[in-house]
């Protein structure tokens, strides 16, 4: 149903039925998703809201697969899921740099928080996630920014026992201090 509306760029309907949860990557008997059928027909709006609404509901269902795909055909990498998260929050502190380093390289905003007002950056440090810690700090990560709780990431590192990060974010912020352009009187 929904490939049909697509070929007669049926907005407001396609809105509604990717509310209510169609999924736009099922093939229709030809093989053809919805996705591609947009594209084809050449309906860039349809595409985008195909695309936004992708990624919406793969970071509500924290499907991370779907994320990246939805991020690859050209989401808002900081589209932000009913949970109020963005795929960067959501990436940070598994593991992958990689991923991260894609998402950051896509435009994320890396001082983005969540409801609770954690960043990226504060994930990688509760996490022990070295690797993601030191390329959200290349990439201008705010270290002094606090959650709800009043925690910075520095924090959150130190409660974890993550010493190695304690030590990376402590350099960064000498830099930081020392980079500093002076103030003149």
């Amino acid at each position: 149903m929904i490939h049909n509306l697509l070929s007669q760029a049926h907005y407001e309907v396609c809105q509604y039925l990717l509310s209510l949860g169609a999924d736009p990557f099922i093939r229709n008997i030809h093989g053809i998703s919805a996705y591609v059928l947009a594209a084809e027909n050449g309906h860039p709006e349809i595409s985008a809201l195909i695309t936004s609404s992708g990624l919406s509901s793969a970071l509500l269902g924290n499907d991370e697969m779907k994320m990246i795909q939805m991020l690859r055909a050209g989401a808002d990498p900081d589209s932000e899921g009913a949970n109020g998260f963005t795929a960067l929050l959501h990436f940070s502190g598994r593991g992958n740099v990689e991923i991260v380093q894609e998402i950051v390289r896509m435009g994320a905003d890396v001082n983005a928080q969540e409801a609770d007002k954690w960043s990226a950056l504060m994930f990688a440090s509760f996490r022990g996630d070295i690797q993601t810690v030191i390329h959200l700090m290349n990439n201008d990560a705010d270290q002094t920014l606090r959650n709800k709780a009043g925690k910075s990431a520095l924090d959150l590192a130190t409660n974890e026992g993550h010493s190695a990060i304690v030590e990376i974010l402590k350099s960064y912020r000498t830099k930081n201090l020392r980079t500093q352009p002076k103030k003149r009187k």
